[in-house]
């Protein structure tokens, strides 16, 4: 999936000096081992020095 870009959301983010936020995705696959099978959602911040900083990272849904 490609890169979602996004403006502050809320005044958590806003209030920390995000200028923009960049969802990516990855889905894990592992025929192996069931369990590692999900998709994943990084979430990053980019601040107003140019700064970016992780901001959270979820476990989306199974594959």
């Amino acid at each position: 999936m490609a890169p979602i870009y996004d403006k502050p959301k809320g005044n958590t983010q806003k209030a920390n000096g995000y200028k923009n936020i960049v969802v990516l995705h990855y889905a894990f696959s592992d025929d192996s081992i069931p369990y590692l099978n999900f998709f994943a959602k990084l979430t990053i911040g980019i601040k107003a020095d140019r700064k970016h900083v992780q901001y959270c990272i979820n476990k989306v849904e199974c594959v």
